[in-house]
């Protein structure tokens, strides 16, 4: 019987496959969507999931990088979600205690990022990594990624429904006492803020950026095309 762990690509090819255009795990592989529809509607909170994301995977992936070694491979996937739902219990426990706006707003998609599948398949990725260096760097791809996703989504939703966008960055200080910024009253905000419109902005996006992608794909190859083969002359004189 063959073990799972043959099936994961090594290192290197997972170094080839994220990245922040090419291989997006959100725009391209659609994975995490739910918070990514969910908590959209403000760049802050888009900001506030993206860093409480990165500390939970970067935070596990360094307790797996010493723990995974006990683990067996049919086991992994269970320990892999279990670091990771603490990890998430306790920076739950950290934005209710300093951050309760942010705490109310992100809701329950903060403790949803224990089940995430991105930063599980990520961990699960990255199980037989050996160095340290090449397993953060790894994370720090997926992370960097799906960070332009969540932040890409939020702007272009926050300025359609508000014309601007960073508002409330002082909830992301600790006891700031700050709430929410009202939502818009008016009509294209409040279309803007129902979860409809979330799916289909989503839809345009998804369709632009591959749009977009296909294009630099097909430049790129007549590029290549474009470039004339020079004729190698042969040599038959013998050198002094």
């Amino acid at each position: 019987m063959n073990d799972s762990r043959s099936k994961l690509p090594d290192s290197a090819s997972l170094a080839t496959e994220i990245s922040l255009w090419r291989h997006n795990p959100a725009l391209v592989h659609l994975l995490g969507l739910t918070p990514l529809l969910a908590v959209s509607s403000l760049v802050v909170s888009a900001l506030a999931l993206a860093l409480l994301s990165s500390v939970a995977l970067l935070a596990s992936s360094l307790t797996l990088h010493f723990l995974a070694p006990r683990f067996s491979a049919r086991w992994r996937f269970f320990g892999n979600l279990m670091v990771l739902a603490l990890f998430t219990t306790l920076l739950g426990f950290y934005c209710q205690t300093f951050h309760p706006a942010l705490f109310a707003d992100l809701g329950i998609y903060l403790p949803l990022i224990a089940c995430n599948f991105a930063l599980l398949q990520q961990l699960d990725f990255t199980g037989d990594e050996r160095h340290l260096l090449s397993r953060l760097g790894s994370n720090l791809r997926l992370l960097a990624a799906y960070s332009l996703a969540l932040l890409l989504f939020a702007a272009l939703r926050e300025w359609l429904s508000n014309a601007v966008i960073l508002q409330g960055l002082a909830l992301l200080q600790p006891n700031s006492g700050a709430s929410l910024p009202a939502a818009s009253t008016s009509r294209l905000g409040s279309f803007m803020n129902q979860p409809s419109a979330a799916f289909i902005l989503l839809g345009l996006l998804i369709a632009a950026y591959q749009g977009l992608s296909l294009l630099l794909v097909s430049q790129k190859q007549s590029s290549a095309q474009d470039v004339v083969k020079v004729k190698r002359a042969r040599v038959t004189e013998k050198l002094n």
